[in-house]
């Protein structure tokens, strides 16, 4: 027997403090519910118990995000809802204009209040915010671009033209012109005029002017151009016949109707002119100078999509991400966007049209044609710049990339066709010189005005009028148009507030079955873990009984000795 040394309490000392250990271990998770309270009691699981935690709370974020969005929605729903009802009580008043039983004092009555509602309606697009932003003002406005549209046919009550472009004719020609009979004659080779100084056209001088000192009982003459241009006096009173006959020439001519109106079955129709940069250069590069290039940031509409010019420097991967339709003015190449280009990119837009018919193109310029015939039919179908939908983008989800995109269109009286840019011109009084888009149906005085500090944007809008039967027939077709584009962008607005609580609904089920798996690797199985206590603490217990035991034997020796 030895003393020095106490084996059997030595190995009872150590199976004691593994389960003291072992107990202290089990009351930190009974105390604190965790099986993993540091990294020492499981590396692997506590990492992965932290990327867990990171995703669910960032998930707990996102379902804020999806929540404040949903808010933004009913917002700006709220201010749609506020506009459909002026455009109804606009509407109701057109209906009430088109009777023939007021007179005018009373559709200047209502005129006022028409100009008021659009000016409303202005104001409910520039003011209705949410947390500081505007949300019906679009994100931007366009500036010109240098697009141009022209009506070449509309509807009852504007005169119709003709044009005849008569090349080389020769001494002793003769057409006739609103019945009205014209002779070609030479006074550098000594011919004679004929005796009626309003029939003879002297090739020697300039005998498109002279022909005004014939006064045309239908039709006023326009001698300004390379083609002769007779327009109507009266509207349609000539019932759409072709005032010239030139059957008599013995040159090559060409004629057109330039413009009609259109009866109850006929279309209205457009001619696009696009901004041009292929006459500038003979082979365009980038290196050439180009001052009438597209410049980025201007644009145009057309039937309500709006295509905008961007740089693709500017955008990551020079990817448009904006709300139109985006037109690089640079290609991939390099090269320079031309119009070619530029009109496959309307091409691709025309099946989006909604009011117009794009037809086949051959060449410039390129023609819309309204999809319903008569005044319904007849429709403001485009416009030089525009107004691009407002982006929000909200973070949906926990890991990057996880967007959901909303474009909130421009609620303006522009947007929604109730005004233009051009003022129309009275087909009686100003015939002869009428602005280069006659925009029906408009009143005469702006309602909007032109702001100072965005000079590059036109911004003088001409109220929609109510100031006689026909402004008021093309009224309720431009105002059913409005009310359309309203209720689309509330369906639109209404369709994604239903996605996105569904994504709040996705994103609780995900959090919450997230949370059960980290609850799995991280949370102490507390039946489990007390039964381990339970064990530890009986075999602490067992073993401070038997250290005591272990450290009596030594006392044998004391016996050994007194023997």
């Amino acid at each position: 027997m030895k003393i020095n040394y106490n084996i059997p309490a030595l190995k009872i000392i150590n199976i004691l403090n593994k389960a003291n250990t072992a107990q202290s271990n089990s009351m930190q998770r009974l105390s604190s519910g965790l099986q993993i309270a540091s990294s020492k009691d499981d590396p692997a699981g506590m990492s992965i118990s932290l990327k867990m935690r990171a995703q669910i709370e960032s998930l707990a974020q996102a379902n804020k995000n999806s929540a404040d969005a949903i808010a933004m929605i009913q917002t700006t729903e709220g201010a749609l809802d506020t506009a459909h009802n002026i455009t109804q009580r606009i509407r109701e008043l057109a209906v009430q204009t088109a009777n023939e039983t007021y007179t005018e004092s009373d559709r200047a009555k209502a005129q006022i209040e028409v100009d008021e509602l659009i000016i409303e309606l202005n104001r409910i697009s520039e003011e209705t915010t949410f947390n500081t932003h505007t949300i019906l003002a679009g994100d931007h406005e366009l500036g010109d671009s240098g697009f141009n549209i022209v009506q070449t046919a509309t509807y009852d009550g504007y005169p119709a033209k003709y044009a005849v472009n008569l090349v080389s004719p020769k001494s002793g020609d003769e057409f006739t012109a609103d019945g009205q009979l014209f002779k070609f004659y030479d006074s550098a080779a000594s011919e004679l005029p004929h005796p009626d100084p309003t029939i003879s056209l002297d090739l020697s001088g300039d005998w498109k002017t002279d022909m005004t000192n014939a006064d045309l009982p239908n039709f006023y003459i326009d001698p300004t151009g390379s083609e002769l241009i007779l327009s109507e006096k009266i509207p349609n009173q000539t019932n759409n016949v072709n005032p010239f006959d030139v059957d008599k020439l013995g040159t090559i001519i060409s004629q057109r109707q330039i413009s009609l109106g259109v009866s109850s079955k006929q279309y209205a129709e457009y001619e696009i002119t696009l901004p041009s940069i292929n006459s500038q250069f003979t082979n365009p590069s980038l290196t050439d100078p180009n001052p009438s290039s597209y410049e980025p940031g201007t644009g145009f509409t057309i039937d309500g999509i709006v295509f905008e010019f961007f740089d693709p420097a500017d955008y990551d991967n020079g990817e448009y991400d904006g709300a139109g339709v985006g037109i690089p003015i640079i290609k991939e190449d390099g090269s320079l966007f031309i119009d070619s280009d530029l009109t496959l990119v309307i091409q691709e837009q025309a099946e989006n049209f909604k009011n117009f018919t794009l037809e086949p193109i051959t060449g410039t310029p390129i023609i819309l044609r309204a999809k319903n015939p008569g005044i319904v039919g007849d429709y403001l179908a485009g416009s030089d710049g525009g107004v691009v939908a407002c982006k929000q983008v909200i973070q949906t989800g926990s890991e990057a990339n996880q967007l959901s995109r909303i474009d909130i269109a421009s609620s303006s009286p522009d947007n929604l066709g109730l005004v233009s840019k051009v003022k129309i011109y009275d087909p009686l009084l100003d015939a002869t010189n009428p602005p280069p888009v006659p925009n029906r149906g408009f009143t005469q005085y702006t309602i909007i005005d032109d702001n100072p500090l965005t000079a590059n944007i036109n911004e003088a809008r001409y109220g929609l009028s109510l100031l006689s039967i026909e402004d008021s027939q093309f009224a309720l077709g431009a105002i059913d148009r409005a009310i359309d584009v309203i209720s689309s962008q509330r369906a639109y607005l209404g369709a994604n507030q239903n996605r996105l609580e569904h994504t709040v609904k996705n994103l609780d089920i995900t959090s919450e079955n997230l949370d059960s798996a980290r609850s799995r690797i991280q949370d102490t199985d507390m039946a489990k873990e007390m039964a381990i206590f339970t064990k530890d603490n009986i075999l602490s217990q067992a073993a401070n009984a038997m250290l005591a035991q272990a450290n009596q034997r030594p006392q044998q020796i004391f016996q050994l000795l007194q023997n």
